[in-house]
């Protein structure tokens, strides 16, 4: 395996959790606001704000699904490097540097 392969693995795995995180939060989230008692003026939106946020989750989903499909590829890769090398009896970049 090589470096470039891990830091792609490690980057995967860190958007992975970042992803993870965003929903979290987002499910979590308080649309509830309490009553600011200004005097003010509020504009008025039309915006739906519950259909935002369930496109934003859908969104958000995708792209956890589509990362996860990333690192189970590289993975996939990695293992099938691994095979070859064991039944050619070759040795991995993990084996030669613990020989040393």
């Amino acid at each position: 395996m090589t470096m470039e392969e891990i830091n792609s693995i490690y980057y995967i795995n860190k958007e992975i959790e970042h992803i993870q995180r965003e929903l979290y939060d987002l499910k979590t989230k308080n649309f509830y606001k309490s009553n600011v008692l200004t005097g003010m003026p509020k504009g008025n939106s039309e915006h739906d704000i519950f259909s935002d946020y369930a496109e934003d989750i859908k969104t958000l989903e995708d792209m956890l699904h589509y990362n996860l499909k990333m690192l189970q590829t590289e993975r996939k890769k990695d293992r099938k490097v691994f095979i070859v090398n064991r039944r050619c009896g070759t040795k991995t970049d993990y084996q030669v540097k613990s020989s040393t």
